[in-house]
């Protein structure tokens, strides 16, 4: 996965690769001295994040940061929004956002239960949110098992 960390306070990002963005980040955030803010992410290896160098090379500023110029903006604001961690992912929103109930919301955000593969998949494209349980799918196998079990919300029992 590529990140883009932004260091707005001294107006520089970072351009990197990691197979865990949220465990990196959150090592950068406490080892910084200036607020972090993790902007956005795409799927992508080392490749493509040397390719991301190469592109923004004019305004690198040191190692895999860069001044937080207007190419670089205009760029990362064509990405995806950033998935969110689940310790930062309400449960009133995810329950809103999917139609689950809260518990049932909770035990996932907490890791007490793992949701279905069509249900995180459903999650993913509403959400942004990537569960573990499909980290290392691709967006090609996401939509090759969208079409092989799909996401179907229960339906509520009827009222007695």
């Amino acid at each position: 996965m590529i990140y883009f960390i932004t260091a707005r306070d001294v107006g520089r990002v970072k351009i990197g690769f990691s197979d865990n963005p949220w465990s990196r980040f959150g090592k950068m955030q406490s080892d910084s001295p200036v607020r972090l803010k993790l902007e956005r992410m795409i799927e992508g290896d080392v490749t493509l994040e040397k390719g991301f160098h190469a592109r923004f090379a004019d305004h690198r500023a040191f190692g895999e940061w860069f001044a937080l110029a207007a190419p670089i903006e205009e760029f990362m604001v064509t990405l995806p929004k950033p998935i969110r961690a689940p310790r930062e992912t309400p449960v009133k929103d995810l329950v809103e956002a999917v139609g689950i109930s809260p518990s049932y919301a909770s035990m996932i955000l907490s890791g007490k239960q793992k949701p279905s593969r069509p249900l995180a998949i459903h999650i993913f494209r509403v959400m942004g949110w990537r569960h573990d349980s499909i980290a290392n799918l691709t967006e090609e196998h996401m939509e090759l098992l969208e079409r092989v079990e799909p996401y179907s919300p229960r339906t509520p029992a009827p009222a007695a």
